[in-house]
């Protein structure tokens, strides 16, 4: 036999081999739950939703649905439909925009009849923070066609989670496709998206000594140097910020390109959007450093409310006058709000409070402008700034 023609065979056949071999365990497994085939159990469900969502809405059995940002993703589906009725789950994709959201959406309402959705305002941009996971490398999940689904197994991403069932848990496992990730995997969807039973982040909650004493988590530190920057004389301010703030943060067109046609197109479906109640610290903090950023967040409210009054189906939920925004106690940072704060959520909407309408949005954001300006955010950034 010619050498080439034997090289380019062996070389053919060997490729093979290792790409079977690493296939045929994803795909016995199954560790995103694709497969039809149901060849092993599903033991486990993995908390990387844009990619982990698909088989949920392919496979489980519910009503309603809770999709946001990390914003939203403490609402647990069973607290939510005990509080609002239905039988939810929770799809809140972290750092997500309006757009990406969109995409699971559109399946969702290919595969299902939904009741309830309930969406978190926020990413109401074209400015992807998750700019390591393109929209492209996990959509297709989303799409009509099955077979390219598997596709999302060519690389290695998914080959340790092989690690965490049981038909393959054994030292061999861990030395042939790596340790299984425990942190990132739970057995249940009722818990899957909640970062509040997490140490690390529930420590950071109770205020100002809780924040002083995690000053070096990542979140921490980048609250605490915005509070000081907003303080100082506006011409000692980076060039930075001044820059950042020519970014358009917040726009309308997001939300009608993505969301305004589902809610048009779903008519039997109630569509609950709720603007996360971030601490009135960060838009302090945001109206010193970034004025038209804030001018643009005032904005964006008034026209999702005219944009969606237009739909008898859709409502909208305003917090930040319920008085916990207020006390910093109730957060890890300058935006994340505790697990109880969610609860207090629900409860509102179940009894039709904090609700944003065109008879009182004028009323409730000049109140929340008034809130803003009485911020003391020297005094904040005092108690920050002390010694540990």
């Amino acid at each position: 036999m010619n050498p080439m023609r034997k090289f380019i065979i062996v070389t053919f056949f060997s490729g093979c081999f290792f790409l079977a071999g690493h296939l045929l365990p994803l795909i016995f497994v199954d560790p995103l739950n694709i497969s039809q085939a149901e060849l092993t159990d599903n033991e486990f469900y993995i908390r990387e939703m844009r990619f982990q969502s698909a088989g949920i809405i392919n496979k489980l059995d519910f009503d309603s649905v809770i999709i946001g940002s990390s914003m939203a993703e403490n609402f647990l589906p069973q607290t939510a439909a005990d509080i609002l009725g239905g039988k939810f789950v929770n799809l809140s994709l972290s750092g997500s925009l309006l757009s990406e959201r969109k995409v699971v959406l559109e399946h969702l309402f290919r595969k299902k009849k939904i009741s309830k959705v309930l969406i978190s305002l926020d990413g109401i941009t074209n400015i992807q923070r998750n700019r390591g996971i393109p929209l492209d490398s996990w959509s297709y999940l989303y799409n009509d066609s099955y077979y390219d689904d598997f596709t999302v197994y060519l690389t290695r991403k998914f080959s340790p989670y092989l690690s965490c069932h049981s038909a393959l848990k054994k030292p061999i496992s861990n030395f042939i496709f790596g340790n299984c990730p425990n942190e990132k995997i739970r057995n249940n969807v009722e818990n899957l998206t909640e970062w509040q039973s997490d140490p690390d982040q529930n420590s950071r909650f109770g205020g100002v000594d809780s924040w002083v004493k995690h000053k070096k988590n990542q979140q921490i530190d980048a609250s605490i140097k915005k509070i000081n920057r907003s303080i100082v004389k506006t011409a000692e301010r980076t060039e930075a910020y001044t820059k950042q703030s020519e970014r358009i943060i917040y726009d309308i067109d997001e939300f009608i390109e993505n969301i305004s046609p589902l809610i048009l197109e779903q008519s039997n479906t109630q569509f609950i959007l709720f603007f996360p109640p971030y601490s009135v610290y960060h838009h302090a903090v945001t109206k010193e450093l970034e004025p038209n950023i804030y001018n643009q967040y005032l904005d964006v409210v008034k026209s999702l409310v005219a944009e969606v009054s237009q739909y008898p189906n859709a409502d909208i939920y305003w917090f930040q006058d319920e008085g916990f925004s207020n006390d910093i106690e109730n957060y890890k940072d300058l935006t994340h709000y505790h697990q109880n704060i969610s609860n207090l959520l629900l409860r509102n909407i179940s009894q039709g409070r904090s609700k944003m309408t065109n008879e009182n949005h004028l009323d409730l954001l000049n109140e929340f402008e008034k809130q803003v300006s009485n911020v003391d955010l020297m005094t904040l950034a005092n108690a920050l700034n002390k010694i540990n």
